[in-house]
């Protein structure tokens, strides 16, 4: 499992671990404040966002001290009611509209991150007002909310910049720390200073049959998938988790089709390929015919120089660096380190385009 980064082992003195024999005794309302304080849980650590269903049950053991049994009787509990939606598919979980409308309901947004509201969820919260009715405790019954009545229409929100992080490790391949990989790309990238101008979601296992899906689905403006390649292409697994390939003609000819459509826009089609697989080079300069930029590998890349490169490169464009000062910034970390793949990442760009003039971060109305 994948800590939040900067997390601290507990100083205080921890109550017992709730075991399952304890929460079946537990009466009615004290099982709807379990389930809320899980809700809440869920929510504070994602601002409603799909994540992996096992992170969530290793975080409910650590935060309310339960056994590992009662956790996955919680979750089923909540599934159930409709609250929590998991995706068999892609092993992860969200919570549902109803989820959400139980936890929002009982709290008010802050103008600012906090250590219970991170940058990435602060803007997805929605505006609600404060709690009124004396001695009413959040997410108790009864509990009811009241707007301002010199409140406006909230100001439409600029589109945020999306990031889809596809991987596939198939079986009888060497196994790669891609969950890792994402989960550090994004907390470094959601903690800048422009964090919240991105939407990262993330789609693992990924077939040659479902990539344009993910695309025409989330339409998202940088398009990173880690993986294993080859100088015949990138690497993709079947539903049996076999090794699944396409043409390196047929791959890149998906970004022409998908980009060239009328109905897209700079908010729609995509800017950014980021393919972090070994020998990705030639698939690299086929999409950067039809993508504004391209980043790909040139050799063999490790899991270390893999992840450090790709932290580097997000961070700096979360701090609102252009796709070359990132770039650079990414090399320049890996060499820092003393790690020898520094000049295996190659970035191209397609004809006319020049990557130190992109930014995906909307500092001024004068970048891209």
């Amino acid at each position: 499992m994948v800590m939040p980064e900067g997390r601290q082992p507990a100083t205080k003195q921890k109550s017992p671990v709730l075991n399952f024999e304890d929460y079946s005794k537990l009466s009615i309302e004290e099982k709807k404040q379990q389930r809320f304080n899980v809700l809440h849980t869920i929510y504070k650590k994602s601002g409603g966002r799909s994540m992996y269903e096992q992170y969530w049950f290793e975080e409910l053991i650590l935060d309310l001290d339960v056994d590992k049994e009662t956790a996955r009787a919680i979750l089923d509990y909540l599934m159930d009611e409709g609250l929590l939606y998991k995706d068999y598919n892609q092993f992860s979980a969200m919570l549902t509209h109803e989820g959400l409308l139980e936890v929002e309901q009982a709290l008010s947004k802050p103008e600012s991150p906090t250590e219970h509201f991170p940058a990435h969820s602060v803007n997805y919260i929605i505006n609600v007002g404060t709690m009124v009715g004396s001695g009413i405790q959040a997410g108790s019954a009864g509990a009811r909310l009241t707007i301002s009545e010199t409140e406006t229409k909230p100001k439409p929100e600029r589109q945020k910049v999306r990031i889809l992080f596809v991987s596939a490790n198939p079986r009888d391949t060497d196994t790669l720390e891609l969950i890792k990989e994402c989960n550090n790309v994004r907390d470094r990238l959601i903690s800048t200073e422009y964090g919240d101008q991105f939407d990262f979601d993330q789609r693992h296992e990924v077939s040659v049959s479902e990539i344009d899906r993910h695309l025409l689905d989330y339409k998202p403006q940088v398009l990173h998938f880690s993986g294993h390649g080859s100088s015949d292409g990138i690497v993709f697994q079947d539903s049996d988790k076999e090794v699944e390939r396409t043409s390196i003609r047929a791959l890149s000819d998906l970004f022409r089709i998908v980009n060239e459509d009328e109905s897209m826009t700079d908010d729609t089609r995509v800017r950014l390929v980021f393919l972090s697989a070994c020998y990705s080079q030639k698939q690299a300069e086929a999409i950067s015919k039809h993508v504004d930029c391209v980043i790909g590998m040139s050799a063999a890349v490790t899991d270390e120089a893999a992840r450090v490169f790709a932290e580097s490169f997000y961070q700096a464009i979360g701090f609102g660096k252009s796709i070359k000062t990132a770039f650079d910034l990414g090399c320049n970390k890996v060499a820092r380190l003393n790690i020898p793949e520094a000049h295996t990442p190659k970035l191209l760009n397609r004809q006319g385009i020049d990557p130190s003039s992109i930014y995906l971060a909307r500092i001024s109305s004068n970048n891209n």
